[in-house]
Order: structure tokens, then C-alpha cells, then sequence
């Protein structure tokens, strides 16, 4: 008993003498020239890692040792500042403003922190702030109209759609455009499953952006030299939150959300359900093409606008972040459900993130990360799928009524279309035809950093991201397609494990600074997929695979494995730290080529002068005598490669049985694509040069990058003719360049004791050119990326744009003129063409940030201008007799062009005439000619919209009494209002949505689910 007595004495005093030891500090900091609070600095002890940061009132709190004798204060735009405590517990500050540029640590390749002024390329960072105001749930969304050069385009309304991101236009004819997604250092997977009729998810949805830290936006090879292969493209380097040493923090942040579509297309309501005389064949139809205008009397549905429905949403996170000087850790939960516009449609997520950080001892850290992650999702179908939402409603006629979809004995009424696959009931399929997805993914991290001398630094990090999906797609019996029932699943397994080691040695002699950084990379990609599907069950009311005979089903599976085995290095010069050089340069091994030439080596060179520096120490005054503060040249030429995709240098074969003959025997034959064993790396060459200017003391910043992309070698997906016995093959060949300029200015415009005015504008101008392609292809086409009816589709074109739309037109002579038929109808052109470009001339975001005592507003106009959209929605919309120019029919007209005289030449050639034929706008004018060709459904998709607005009020801490230390309150609009004079709703369209390779499907609007607008309601709470 009395050595439990003793050991409790002991444990209480060493409690105590611990306690003793401690105290808090705490005060305000301000800015010198203005006396402003300042929000966000960084408040560290000096020779520790402990450290806290000022509230949006420019307060600190920090727990300290008694003998602490020094604080440091440091933000971004003001002079670091070192501030002796002796035995004060208030401590204020002023900062002063640093006139003679940003020292700002930008993270690039492989999580390296470096001054952003010592860098020869074009780098963007979006701070957590920035990321999250817009209350966007994809990571890939929240950086929309941010970033100059980068273009994000979503996929529809849909909960849980996917977009597309590609950073200074597209590299790639049919490979991936989009950039490497890197977490903490490690690679991720940003991929979107293959689905032109569902709008599937981009993995990158997965992220919680109330995790992320910061975001870094590498441009071009240059920028992303040394993660290699995958980042030919760019690479978005993602910095989770970490735990800070001092006090713990507990943080929560809420909201509400209300989301309606934007719009829905314009229909016309003359005419109904009805019949037409066509080709001397009279007929019903059940599509919209009476000829007699509907009665007063008769009631009109709003099929299409009734359809979608008031969607409601909730987002929650609750994090904690504490630790001493020893060990941090920052834990976290999400729970996102968001409901989506169609009725039974739904996206969610719960996720759990840690990380810990440890110093062993003065010279070794350790640290890891956990991420997991499960969302699940109730989707539907789209575009010109049978039975997709938008392209079931149209089989309705105005005077039909959808909602009435069952018959007496609860089977559907089924809506026969002549000519077309018939369609289910929208509300109908939305609860007997589901399609579910879940997926649970896994990304842990561990790294350790060993300082062996002060000059030498060596860090090892290894992780791996891992997810296993599984989705579900069933059509019940009685559905139009499959009337006896249809179940199809699969199951994938995708996992990327990256081992990286680094070793990174300084030093200095006087006023010359070395540094070198060598290391080892491997890279593991495994994906499994298993597939089964059958139809017609049998027992109506069981969806599964075991009510299907054995005849009935299918079952395939497919494995794809990849393996970069690398070796690089980047050598550093730093004279003065005025002039800077970066030499880098990189061998790949990649599993993908042949073995004997798979390995390959790519350099990049980089200079940094800051010119501002150099005349100030010669003492020459001309800049500052300008105002200008900060003025840097920046060049960096590289050279970046990029592998085949995994098992395409042979030719996969299948076993089959010929079961049409009297003696059905097996054998094996080959599918596409075709393989090609001699297959080498494809090259990009990237030049950039740019500025950096500061001006009026940091209120004004000036950021100008021209670069110019050239791809060689393309390893280019070609279609073949039939006589090759194949679909398509790779190859190398083919070339096309990118070229731009990009411009981001921004201000302090106002600066006051109570308001501030911040404005950020980005500016980008890009040209993307196809100089070569092999043989005689003139264009290489996205099969998935097409319109209704096939009437155009994605392609990059020979001499042409990377963007293209390719497609039908109508026939015309070397002038102009439309080349009619006897009748003095308009004719197709013998072969499609190029109808336009879907990238824009230029595009820019404007950012407004105003700040009212505690009040801040925020918001974000973002401007796209010379887009081309491909509007196929409109395309079926006339085919069924809904649109509004289809309310002429039956009116005569007469086309201004040549009509043909039935004659020809001496030399064959047909002789055309003036026409002065009238021909009928009917039924099958509209349906089977100019609702099929594409040249009538391209359309500029400029627009300028405003992406967002933010109301925020933090409440005053005064108030709570040290218990509660932030507290604010946020209401957002999102995608208020769009200016353009596209006819459809919404130009910003993707409707066949990020999986598709190449050039893509951005500014295809096929019968996708419209673009959402809604408001938020959120709350931020920390003690």
C-alpha cells in the first residue's frame, strides 16, 4: 500500500514540476503599415516545431516551456520576424512589409519545398482558403477558374459526375490529357471507369478538401521533370493538413445545401401526339408530329422540367490537431450525403484521415498517413442510351402526361416508338432499373528523414493507393430493352504502390550555393476487373445472376499490370540567391515498351535571375524608381517522355467456339487492338519563359509565362480498314503542338483599417495544332466522344485543331453555295468535316475577395470565349418534333443555293442552277435530314458566369470567452447566373464525362443531366 502511496506522490509531483514548467503566450499581430490585424501568421518557438497561428482577429495563444526565449512570426508578403519574450505572457507584434519581393516555398516533384523565386517554370498554389469557399465536394471542381491554363469542365448535374482536367491543353491524340495526381508525394488514381451512358465518377472525387493543406499546380514537363512518365502531362500536388505542436484544436465545419437544375431546353407546345403522311405511307406515331395544333382545351405537360426535383444535401467534418515538439497528429471524419436532381439518384462519402508526424531524435522524423474512404452512389442512365432519362422523356408528346406510367394490373405502359428501340418510363426505370456503385479505397503513406550530417539529408517514402469497386446495373422484368430482365456487375481491384528514396546534400561557399538530389523510383499498377451479366429471369421479382440460366450468362475478366522502374537527379545553383539554375534529369524503365527499348532518358534546364536584386545591390534605382519592388526572368527548356499503355505490343487472343457449323470445334482468335512489338516512347519538348513582377510595395502582382509543346511520336490509337481483319492498332506516329500565353495579375486594391479589397485575375490564351499524322488519316476521331445520331463527333484534324468537331455538313461548291437536289432539297457533303474547335481562344477567372471588419465577401467570374459546343441534345429534340423550329412544319420553303438540272457535262460533272423549288418542311425534312447533319447543332458556347458567391461572418471571440476560438457563419451561391448565346443549358458540358482518351468529350452535350445551381448554408466552428 505504501508503495502505491509513494508512486502516486511521485506521478502527482512530476505532474506538477511538468506544469510548472509550462506557460502560455499570447497576443496580436498587426501589420506595421497599417496597423491591420493580420490573419494566418505563423507563430513558431524558435529551435522547435512548436508552434500555433493567428485567428482571423490576428490573436495567438501558445503553450511554451518556462525557459522559451524566442518567437518567430512569419507570413507571406511581410519580413520574418524574431521577437525575445523574456517573461512577458502578452507579446504583440507588428510585421513589416517585405518591399524586396515573396519568398513564398511553393511544394513541386516529389513533395520538394523550394522558394518559388528560385524557379524557372510556372507554378500555382491554391491555399485551403481558395480551395473550399466555393463549397464544391470534387477536389477537381473547387480549382475551376483559378488557375490559368488549367481547364476543368464537369459532366452534367449528376451527384457524383466526373470532370475532366487538363492543364495547358492536350498532349496526346488517344492517350490519357489528363495530369498526375500526387498526395503527400505519392502518386494517386484520378481515373474514370469507361461508361458513355452513366455519368461514372473521377476517383478524385474521393478527396475531402477539408483534408487538403494546399494545392500545387506543376505546368507542363518542365514543372513535373522529375515525376517522369505520368506527369508528361502536369501534376496537381496535393498537401494534406498535419497536426500543429502547441495547443490541441478541435474544428467542425457543417452545411446545408439546396441544388435545382439550371435550366432545361426550350420545347414547343403547338403540337402533339399525332400522324403524318410521308413517301405517300400513312402511319401513327408516338413521337410530337400532329399537324394539327392542340385544343385550348387539351392539357399541357411539362415532362422534361417536372422531371427533376429540388435536391437536398449535408456535408459534415469534425478534425482534431494537437501535439508538442515531439509529435503532431491531425485526425479526421467526413460525411457527405448529396442528393441528386432525379429522383433516386444520390452521391455519398464517409472519410477518416490521420497522420502523425514523430521526431526520434534531433536528426531522424518519422512520419505516416491513413486515408479511407467509401462512397456509394445511385446513378442513372444518359445520353442516347435506350431508356437514358432525357432520352425516355422525349418519346413523350406535350399532351401526354409521364407521371402516368403504370397499367390497371402495376405493369408499366410501355411507350412504343416507331422506328426506335422502345423506351422505359423515367419514373418507372428510376425505381426498378438502378444502377449502384460503392467503392472503398485505401491510401496510406509512411516516410521517415534522416539528417546523417548538416549538409545531407535522406528520406525514404512508400505508399500505396488502393481501391476495390463494385458496381451494379439491372434492367427489372417488363422493362422496354430487356423484357424478361437484365443484371450485369462487376468487381475491380486497382492498386499503385510508389517507392521513392531520396537523398538531398547543400552547400555553401560564400556567395554560392550547391545542392544535389538523387534518387530511386518504383512504381507498381495492378488492376482486375471481373465482369458477369445474363438476361431474362427466372423468377420475375429476383434481380441477380443465380435467377439466370447458365446459357444466359457471361462472365469475363480482365488483369492489367504495370511496373517504372527509375533513377534521377537534380543538380541546384545559387549565387547570392539572385541567380539560380536547375539542371534535371530522369531514366525511365517502363514494362509497356519492348525490353530492348524501354529505357530512356529525358533532361530539363532551368534559370532564374531576380533583376530587381542585382540593380539594388549595384546601387542603380531605375526599378524602384518605377515602383516596382520585385522583378524576376525566368527560361526553362525540358524534355519529358511517355510510355504505351499496358499489353498492347502483342495482339490479345480469345477462345471462341464455332457454333454455326455441324461440327462446332474451338479454337482462338485475335480482337483488337492490335499489337505492335516495336513500339517506342513518345517525346514532348517544352519551352517556357516568363516573368515575375511586384509593384507598390506587393499591392500589385504581375505573373506573365509564354510556352510552346511540341509531341513527337505520337503512340497514337488508329482505326483500320476492314481488310486488316482488325478494329485499330497503335503505332507510332503523328505530332502536335501547344502553344500560349498565360497572365495573372494580382491586387491589393483597397487597403483600409476596416475594409480591404483583394482582386486576383487569371488570363490564358492557347493554341493547340495537329502537324502530322501517319499516311493518309486526315483525322483521328473519338469513337466515344459522338453526338445523337451519330451526327458528329470529337477528333483531332490533320493541319487542324487538337479539339476538333468532325461531321456531317451539307454539300457545297468551291464557293459556298448549297448544292441542291432536283427537288431543291439540301444534300449531305460526300465526306464529313471539320465543324469546329471545342477549345476555347482564351479563357480567364476573376477573383473578388472584400473584407468589412469581420464581414468578407468572396466571388468568382469565370469567362470561356471561342468554344465550339456540339449541341446533340437540340439534334433530338427536332428528331422527335419537340423543338421549337420544328413548329413550322409543313410549310413550304425555298433554300437559297444551286438546284441540280438532272444534266451533266461533257466531263460527267452534274449542272447545277439558281433554285426556284419549293420543298416541305416535314417530318422527314426534319428527321432524317437536318436533324442529321452536325453542321446545324455546332454552336459558339462562349459564356461568362459567375461560379460563385460567398458571404462569411466571423463572430468576434471577445464573445466567447477563450472557449470558443473561431466561430463563422457562411452563405453560398453557386453558378448563379451564365451569359451566352448557346441555345442549349449549359456550354460548360462533358456529358460522355472524363474517361474518354484523347482529345475527349468536353463540348459534346448529349442528352445529359443539366448542370446544377444552389445555395449553401455553412458553419465553421474551432476551440
Amino acid at each position: 500500500m505504501m508503495k502505491k502511496i509513494l508512486f502516486f506522490v511521485f506521478f502527482l509531483a512530476s505532474f506538477l514540476v511538468s506544469f510548472a514548467q509550462e506557460r502560455t503566450i499570447s497576443g496580436i499581430v498587426t501589420s506595421e503599415s497599417d496597423g491591420e490585424t493580420i490573419p494566418g501568421v505563423s507563430v513558431v518557438v524558435k529551435g522547435t516545431t512548436v508552434g500555433a497561428m493567428t485567428d482571423v482577429n490576428g490573436k495567438y495563444s501558445i503553450v511554451v516551456k518556462s525557459d522559451t526565449k524566442v518567437l518567430i512570426f512569419s507570413y507571406i508578403g511581410m519580413k520574418t520576424k524574431e521577437v525575445e519574450i523574456g517573461l512577458k505572457n502578452t507579446v504583440n507584434v507588428a510585421l513589416e512589409t517585405e518591399a524586396t519581393g515573396i519568398d513564398e516555398v511553393v511544394v513541386t516533384a516529389l513533395g520538394i519545398k523550394k522558394a518559388k523565386k528560385s524557379l524557372g517554370y510556372s507554378v500555382e498554389n491554391v491555399g485551403h482558403e481558395e480551395l473550399t469557399e466555393g463549397n464544391q465536394t470534387n477536389v477537381v471542381n473547387a480549382l475551376q477558374g483559378k488557375v490559368a491554363g488549367v481547364s476543368i469542365t464537369n459532366s452534367g448535374g449528376a451527384p457524383g459526375a466526373s470532370s475532366v482536367i487538363m492543364i495547358r491543353g492536350g498532349n496526346s491524340l488517344s492517350g490519357d490529357n489528363q495530369p498526375l495526381f500526387v498526395v503527400d508525394g505519392i502518386p494517386i488514381d484520378n481515373s474514370t471507369v469507361a461508361g458513355e451512358l452513366v455519368a461514372n465518377s473521377n476517383r478524385g472525387l474521393d478527396l475531402n478538401s477539408e483534408d487538403i493543406e494546399s494545392v500545387s499546380i506543376l505546368k507542363g514537363p518542365a514543372a513535373a521533370a522529375l515525376y517522369g512518365i505520368k506527369a508528361a502531362n502536369g501534376a496537381v500536388i496535393i498537401t494534406t493538413k498535419t497536426g500543429k505542436a502547441g495547443e490541441a484544436k478541435i474544428s467542425y465545419n457543417g452545411s446545408f445545401s439546396v441544388d435545382n437544375v439550371v435550366g432545361v431546353p426550350d420545347m414547343q407546345t403547338m403540337y402533339g401526339q399525332g400522324s403524318l403522311i410521308r413517301h405517300n405511307m400513312s402511319y401513327i406515331t408516338t413521337f410530337s408530329w400532329d399537324t394539327l395544333r392542340l385544343a385550348d382545351t387539351v392539357p399541357i405537360y411539362n415532362n422534361l422540367q417536372d422531371f427533376y426535383q429540388t435536391a437536398y444535401s449535408s456535408n459534415h467534418n469534425v478534425s482534431y490537431s494537437g501535439g508538442n515538439e515531439k509529435s503532431t497528429v491531425y485526425a479526421s471524419a467526413g460525411r457527405l450525403n448529396n442528393n441528386g436532381v432525379m429522383d433516386r439518384t444520390s452521391y455519398d462519402r464517409t472519410s477518416f484521415k490521420l497522420n502523425t508526424t514523430s521526431s526520434l531524435k534531433k536528426n531522424l522524423t518519422i512520419g505516416s498517413s491513413f486515408n479511407y474512404v467509401n462512397s456509394a452512389s445511385n446513378r442513372t442512365r444518359q445520353g442516347s442510351s435506350n431508356s437514358g432519362s432525357f432520352s425516355s422523356i422525349l418519346n413523350y408528346p406535350v399532351n401526354v402526361n409521364m407521371k402516368d406510367y403504370l397499367n390497371e394490373d402495376g405493369t408499366q405502359k410501355i411507350v412504343e416508338s416507331l422506328g426506335d428501340a422502345p423506351m422505359d418510363n423515367p419514373y418507372w426505370s428510376a425505381i426498378n432499373n438502378p444502377i449502384t456503385n460503392r467503392v472503398d479505397r485505401y491510401i496510406g503513406i509512411a516516410n521517415v528523414s534522416y539528417d546523417p550530417f548538416k549538409f545531407l539529408n535522406i528520406t525514404y517514402r512508400i505508399g500505396s493507393d488502393v481501391f476495390m469497386e463494385k458496381n451494379k446495373s439491372s434492367y427489372a422484368w417488363g422493362s422496354a430493352r430487356f423484357n424478361e430482365g437484365y443484371v450485369g456487375e462487376y468487381e475491380a481491384f486497382n492498386q499503385i504502390t510508389t517507392s521513392t528514396l531520396l537523398l538531398n546534400a547543400n552547400h555553401k561557399i560564400e556567395k554560392h550555393s550547391f545542392g544535389l538530389t538523387v534518387g530511386n523510383n518504383i512504381e507498381d499498377n495492378y488492376y482486375r476487373r471481373t465482369n458477369w451479366s445474363g438476361q431474362n429471369f427466372i423468377e420475375p421479382d429476383f434481380v441477380g445472376i443465380n435467377n439466370i440460366v447458365s446459357d444466359d450468362r457471361t462472365v469475363n475478366q480482365k488483369i492489367t499490370r504495370k511496373r517504372i522502374v527509375s533513377a534521377f537527379g537534380e543538380f541546384k545553383y545559387d549565387w547570392n540567391s539572385v541567380v539560380f539554375l536547375n539542371l534535371t534529369g530522369r531514366i525511365d524503365k517502363s514494362s509497356t515498351l519492348p525490353k530492348d527499348k524501354n529505357l530512356f532518358f529525358y533532361p530539363s534546364a532551368g534559370v532564374s535571375v531576380l533583376v530587381s536584386t542585382i540593380l539594388k545591390n549595384m546601387g542603380v534605382s531605375a526599378l524602384s524608381d518605377l515602383g516596382i519592388d520585385y522583378f524576376k526572368l525566368r527560361t526553362t527548356w525540358a524534355q519529358v517522355g511517355k510510355d504505351a499503355p499496358p499489353h498492347v505490343l502483342q495482339t490479345p487472343m480469345v477462345s471462341t467456339t464455332n457454333t454455326y457449323t455441324i461440327d462446332p470445334e474451338g479454337f482462338m482468335r485475335a480482337i483488337y487492338p492490335t499489337g505492335n512489338p516495336a513500339l517506342l516512347p513518345e517525346f514532348t519538348n517544352s519551352f517556357e519563359v516568363g516573368t515575375d513582377i511586384r509593384l507598390f510595395k506587393n499591392r500589385v502582382a504581375l505573373d506573365f509565362s509564354y510556352y510552346n509543346m511540341t509531341s513527337r511520336d505520337q503512340i497514337l490509337f488508329i482505326r483500320m480498314a476492314p481488310s486488316t481483319s482488325t478494329f485499330g492498332g497503335y503505332l507510332n506516329a503523328g505530332s502536335i503542338n501547344n502553344k500560349g500565353i498565360e497572365f495573372l495579375l494580382s491586387t491589393k486594391a483597397v487597403k483600409k483599417t476596416n475594409f480591404n479589397w483583394y482582386v486576383d485575375l487569371n488570363f490564358a490564351k492557347a493554341v493547340s495544332h495537329v502537324n502530322e499524322l501517319p499516311g493518309e488519316i486526315k483525322q483521328v476521331e473519338n469513337s466515344d466522344s459522338w453526338a445523337y445520331n451519330v451526327i458528329a463527333e470529337g477528333a483531332a484534324l490533320l493541319d487542324g485543331p487538337v479539339f476538333g468537331i468532325y461531321g456531317k455538313a451539307y454539300k457545297r461548291d468551291d464557293n459556298g453555295n448549297l448544292l441542291l437536289d432536283a427537288d431543291g432539297m439540301v444534300q449531305f457533303a460526300d465526306v464529313q468535316q471539320q465543324l469546329g474547335d471545342r477549345y476555347p481562344n482564351w479563357s480567364a477567372g476573376i477573383s473578388n475577395k472584400l473584407q468589412y471588419k469581420n464581414i468578407t465577401l468572396n466571388f468568382l467570374v469565370d469567362i470561356s470565349y471561342g468554344n465550339d459546343v456540339l449541341n446533340g441534345t437540340k439534334a433530338a429534340m427536332i428528331y422527335y418534333g419537340l423543338d421549337p423550329i420544328t413548329t413550322n412544319r409543313g410549310e413550304t420553303f425555298v433554300f437559297d443555293g444551286l438546284r441540280s438540272t438532272g444534266t451533266t457535262d461533257a466531263d460527267g460533272n452534274i449542272i447545277y442552277e439558281p433554285n426556284d423549288s419549293e420543298v416541305v418542311l416535314d417530318q422527314d425534312y426534319y428527321q432524317n435530314i437536318y436533324s442529321k447533319i452536325g453542321e446545324n447543332f455546332v454552336e459558339d458556347g462562349s459564356w461568362v458566369r459567375l461560379r460563385y458567391v460567398t458571404l462569411t461572418y466571423d463572430f468576434p471571440t471577445k464573445w466567447f470567452k477563450d472557449k470558443i476560438s473561431m466561430l463563422q457563419f457562411n452563405v453560398t451561391g453557386r453558378n448563379l447566373f451564365i451569359l451566352t448565346n448557346y441555345s442549349g443549358v449549359d456550354p460548360e458540358i462533358n456529358t460522355i464525362g472524363a474517361a474518354v482518351m484523347g482529345t475527349g468529350s468536353i463540348g459534346i452535350d448529349n442528352l445529359g443531366t443539366p448542370s446544377t445551381k444552389g445555395i449553401d448554408f455553412s458553419l465553421r466552428l474551432s476551440f
